[in-house]
């Protein structure tokens, strides 16, 4: 209940401050640089990360929703942080309990100082590695083949949204090296 309250809380914070941000920096890369369908646009790495599904994502919303709003692109962003701090209280709840878990995936959703990060739709790049490498170190708990398997679909993923989906990968070829399953 706490935790529902609190995801509540901070998607009512975020979505009250994208209000009247429109698309910026790093978004027009997106908008402008990768245009077309071709596999370079999607391949081609921004910086050092990859960012194939973010490229996707945003090819498929504008395409939908048109590029009057950063409306759509800021509502999945912000979804996909809220999935990041209940994945991690998920995780975390396992090995310490409600309230610590509570604690940690408080201070996650209320960032404070990095605020600027949580406001701007282009993170769902981290967001979205985020989300599915916390996932695969939880599907990793299970301890059994569907569990590895989910893990290894979940670290495709984190990676095809940036790199910070390579610990993820670490963490989860390290498992996998000491279990002696």
């Amino acid at each position: 209940l706490l935790l529902g309250l609190a995801v509540t809380v901070a998607g009512a914070i975020l979505v009250n401050l994208t209000t009247n941000i429109t698309f910026l920096a790093d978004e027009w890369e997106l908008l402008m640089r990768r245009t077309g369908w071709a596999p370079d646009r999607f391949l081609e790495p921004f910086h050092e990360h990859m960012i194939m599904a973010p490229t996707l994502i945003y090819k498929i919303l504008i395409g939908v929703f048109g590029l009057g709003s950063a409306r759509p692109e800021q509502l999945l962003a912000i979804a996909t942080f809220l999935l990041v701090g209940v994945l991690v209280f998920v995780y975390v709840r396992r090995r310490t309990g409600d309230w610590v878990a509570l604690i940690i995936a408080a201070l996650i959703l209320f960032l404070g100082a990095a605020f600027e990060d949580l406001v701007w739709a282009f993170q769902i790049g981290f967001f979205g590695s985020l989300a599915a490498g916390i996932g695969a170190l939880i599907a990793l708990d299970r301890d059994d083949h569907k569990g590895d398997l989910i893990a290894a679909g979940l670290l495709v993923v984190a990676m095809s949204f940036s790199s910070i989906g390579i610990p993820f990968v670490a963490g989860a070829v390290a498992e996998w090296a000491i279990n002696p399953r």
